[in-house]
């Protein structure tokens, strides 16, 4: 008894690509439910000049709410790392003014009215010397969530072993 499923490989191979093919397409269908509209800005902070993606910034074009808001206080980390997105080291010093946070912090929910989540970044937020000022003034802030992006070091969770053991799996 074969319960439906084709002896043939090909056939076999048809059968299953059909099913994954049927079961994305329910899943595709599902999330249009999920989809936000798009919204623009409160306040455009940029002006147009070539257009996208020439131009950055929340501009009078923006159709796309902020998902996640990035507020860099300051360009130094106590870390090395290779890859980092800041570009900050123990080398870069630099860091905002909690004026110049504040401003940054106006103009977001200028923007954005009340951002699901506004994000303390920059090289190490928690380096900063008024970190627990601006923390205070982005909690006051009608967020729905804020949170400082500091990476603990590698003392206080040792990074896992880069390379996997061998296995006879592999």
């Amino acid at each position: 008894m074969t319960y439906g499923i084709p002896r043939h490989p090909v056939k076999l191979y048809k059968s299953a690509a059909m099913a994954l093919f049927l079961a994305y397409a329910a899943y595709w269908k599902a999330s249009l439910d999920l989809i936000k509209p798009s919204d623009r800005p409160l306040a455009p902070q940029t002006h147009i000049k070539l257009g996208c993606p020439h131009d950055c910034g929340l501009c009078p074009d923006q159709e796309q709410h902020t998902c996640l808001a990035l507020i860099e206080i300051d360009d130094h980390c106590n870390l090395t790392c290779p890859a980092c997105f800041a570009n900050s080291s123990p080398t870069r010093d630099g860091t905002r003014s909690l004026a110049e946070v504040e401003a940054m912090l106006d103009a977001l929910f200028a923007s954005e009215g009340a951002p699901d989540l506004v994000q303390i970044s920059g090289g190490e937020p928690t380096l900063h010397p008024q970190i627990l000022e601006i923390l205070l003034r982005a909690k006051l802030k009608p967020a729905t969530m804020t949170s400082p992006g500091s990476d603990p070091g590698p003392k206080a969770a040792p990074p896992p072993n880069p390379v996997p053991p061998k296995s006879d799996h592999w």
